[in-house]
């Protein structure tokens, strides 16, 4: 059984990677449906993904009740760490930016208390905060904060991070006016990614140069 659900929770987030938002919420609810208590990392997995689904989605409200149960489905500091980060990423898509701001520093504050050697997990959390600044204007703290979160990804030697963070300095440059920098952040988050293997984020990419 538990190996049926691994397979029909990859389906799903393939589902969803694809766009199909309404197979890959089906395909979870299936999953989560089946997942016993005793296979809580298997709960784990599907609660995460039904919060990407919905916020996806826009149906805030919704991926709000599963962030909430992400977080009580916790069982280490890791778990603790990407649920927190998860009702974040919820607040923030739903353009509740004081709310997310505050969630994001309990992460951090989480973060370099408990996981410190998490750097990876460190520059997720620094990004999503450093972009919040640049969707409210603060150019300038939004530079100095994505420039820690890429100082992070570089020392956890994390392509996906690494990108996000030079594709967030793009952003940043390309906003406030200063395009010759931002082409040179954006080709550097476009080596990043391909050393990551993510064609998807590449084309994003090139679709913002």
């Amino acid at each position: 059984m538990k190996v049926d659900i691994g397979k029909k929770v990859q389906a799903a987030w393939e589902l969803f990677d694809k766009g199909n938002t309404d197979e890959a919420r089906k395909l979870y609810l299936d999953c989560l449906n089946e997942a016993s208590e005793d296979a809580r990392n298997m709960r784990f997995s599907v609660l995460m993904g039904l919060v990407y689904v919905e916020s996806f989605s826009g149906n805030y409200d919704s991926a709000r009740g599963y962030a909430c149960d992400l977080c009580a489905a916790a069982g280490d500091s890791i778990e603790t760490h990407i649920g927190i980060h998860q009702s974040g990423m919820v607040e923030r898509m739903a353009g509740r930016y004081d709310e997310a701001l505050e969630i994001f520093h309990r992460e951090n504050v989480f973060l370099l208390a408990e996981l410190p050697d998490n750097k990876a997990g460190l520059s997720a959390n620094l990004y999503e905060t450093a972009y919040i600044k640049l969707r409210t204007g603060m150019y300038v703290q939004a530079e100095t904060v994505m420039r820690q979160a890429l100082e992070a990804a570089e020392q956890a030697a994390d392509a996906m991070c690494i990108g996000c963070a030079a594709r967030g300095m793009g952003e940043i440059f390309a906003a406030s006016g200063r395009e010759t920098e931002a082409r040179l952040w954006f080709e550097r988050a476009i080596t990043a990614f391909a050393e990551a293997g993510d064609d998807i984020a590449i084309d994003e990419v090139r679709a913002m140069m």
